[in-house]
């Protein structure tokens, strides 16, 4: 088998493990319908999510918030994450009035944030365990889970 191939089906390997145990992590969250990411996701991504959402859908770039005091510029807002590419996707597939197309990409973000920890430190020469190790603690460790609306993207 060449290296390329090998490779090649690690990673599949590695994405598809990521996939499975996110979905498991997830699952009520994902596969219900009772249940939501709560406490920022709800209160702030959400919202911002939905402003933005409202105004790409009328084909108006949202540059300005009204609805904060005398009105506040999005641009400089992480929150609304204006120009961050999966928000212009999740605008074009979504509902905007669904918190699903938010939470199922805060999901793929969690499982990007893994696959790619893994691949740093297959690139450093780690052994697939400690690799595996490394992408499973970023990926599920404290730092995403307390900021997913600022740093995983809603």
């Amino acid at each position: 088998m060449t290296a390329i191939r090998a490779r090649g089906i690690e990673f599949l390997a590695v994405t598809l493990a990521f996939c499975v145990a996110a979905a498991t992590f997830f699952r009520s969250v994902l596969f219900g319908s009772d249940r939501v990411i709560p406490w920022d996701f709800v209160d702030s991504g959400y919202p911002h999510y939905f402003f933005v959402d409202k105004w790409i859908h009328q084909h108006i770039f949202p540059g300005w918030n009204p609805h904060i005091a005398f009105g506040v510029p999005l641009a400089g807002e992480m929150g609304s994450q204006l120009f961050y590419f999966p928000t212009y996707l999740q605008s074009l597939f979504g509902n905007p009035l669904s918190i699903r197309v938010p939470e199922v990409t805060l999901v793929a973000h969690i499982v990007l944030a893994g696959v790619g920890m893994y691949y740093l430190c297959r690139t450093l020469s780690l052994s697939p365990l400690a690799a595996s190790a490394a992408g499973v603690i970023f990926a599920w460790g404290g730092f995403p889970e307390q900021s997913p609306t600022s740093n995983l993207g809603t």
